[in-house]
């Protein structure tokens, strides 16, 4: 009897050990260093101008924020002398301080600068972020350049923009040609804003950046393309935005649109396919489209099938079932993506009923207007 109570304990004591291991975890945190990171600053100040001006850090500490006693922004000029010292706030701008910061306690801390209250000469600036703990440990950023300047928005001086995007219109470059008394180098880009009657935001942008090499000339080539999702009457405004994010004066353009149905040139459907008892029978379908507007301006091409019953009247219409042109040709059966054709595999199970079908093709784009319909069959049989 003792055997056998002795037998019983040892086997029983591996049991508990794995058990004990099997439990055991181990739980790792991942403390953040004190450390200043994501330093988000302007490259230009300009002093003529009231625009809120924001400089960010995210400062982290292994206790958290309450062990940051400080944050500060340090200015110098070019022979290293501070000039300036701005305290950074982590509050939600909730203390009073007008610090712009957003969000309380995140570890972003934030300054607030309006450029026409700095009493700064006008020169390139050294900026660092230096922050101290409550244990006087010290952590400083690199040194980052800012130029403070009295800023002069630049000016669109000459233009060039069609004002009809004619159907099948030919690359056309437009040009616009811009001065500004900063330098070319303070120039961002020039930006297009498309305006339709009533809607009081954009609906379109384009953003032609500084093209470099001391060149005034901003390029866009565009085409019919162009009009692409677009129809009739917009009103183009058009500026050009400095560095500091002072902008020109703005044009006012208007442009036609104008936009052409799509157009099915031809289809492709299998004249015949069997019903096999077990496993699918598979096959594809095909559409070939164009549009005026490039094939952008496609929206959808589909079809609707339809079974016509032995009395010669059709059954409900189906769903649309689209076809892609995406040049996958295992699950589309597609051979060449952004070719024009549209492609769809079709698949007859053995649950199919046997019958006539009708497939009617549309094309849609995207300012839906809708393609001439073509219709084609398929009977599908009993193998």
């Amino acid at each position: 009897m003792k055997i056998v109570y002795f037998l019983f304990i040892l086997l029983l004591i591996p049991g508990m050990i794995l058990l004990s291991c099997q439990e055991e975890k181990v739980i790792t945190q991942n403390i953040e260093e004190f450390d200043i990171q994501e330093i988000d600053l302007p490259g230009a100040i300009s002093t003529t101008s009231n625009k809120p001006v924001l400089m960010t850090a995210r400062v982290t500490h292994p206790e958290g924020g309450n062990s940051i006693a400080e944050v500060i922004c340090e200015l110098s000029d070019s022979t290293g002398q501070n000039k300036l010292d701005l305290q950074m706030f982590d509050d939600g701008d909730a203390l009073g301080n007008n610090s712009g910061d957003v969000v309380a306690f995140d570890q972003i801390y934030t300054v607030k600068i309006i450029g026409s209250q700095l009493s700064l000469a006008q020169g390139t600036y050294q900026v660092r972020i230096s922050a101290q703990a409550n244990s006087g440990e010290v952590r400083e950023s690199l040194n980052y350049s800012i130029d403070i300047f009295p800023n002069q928005a630049p000016e669109i001086v000459n233009y060039f923009f069609p004002d009809t995007i004619a159907l099948h219109m030919p690359a056309t470059e437009i040009q616009f040609t811009v001065n500004d008394n900063d330098g070319l180098n303070d120039i961002l880009w020039v930006v297009i804003q498309g305006f339709e009657a009533g809607i009081s935001f954009p609906v379109f942008q384009d953003t032609l950046p500084n093209p470099g090499n001391n060149s005034p000339v901003f390029v866009l080539n565009i085409d019919s393309s162009y009009a692409a999702g677009k129809i009739g009457n917009y009103e183009l405004n058009i500026f050009a935005e400095d560095r500091v994010n002072d902008k020109s004066a703005e044009l006012i353009h208007p442009v036609v649109m104008e936009n052409s149905a799509p157009e099915l040139l031809q289809i492709s459907v299998p004249d015949t396919m069997l019903i096999f008892s077990t496993g699918s029978n598979v096959d594809t379908v095909r559409a070939d489209v164009t549009d005026g507007q490039s094939l952008a301006d496609i929206q959808s091409v589909y079809f609707i099938s339809q079974i016509r019953r032995q009395d010669g009247t059709l059954g409900p219409e189906s769903d649309p079932i689209y076809l892609f042109d995406d040049g996958d040709i295992s699950q589309s059966g597609d051979p060449a993506a952004d070719d024009g054709e549209y492609s769809r595999i079709i698949r007859i199970d053995p649950g199919n009923t046997p019958g006539t079908y009708i497939f009617t093709f549309n094309a849609q784009d995207k300012v839906n207007q809708f393609s001439t319909m073509l219709v084609d069959s398929i009977v599908v049989t009993q193998n």
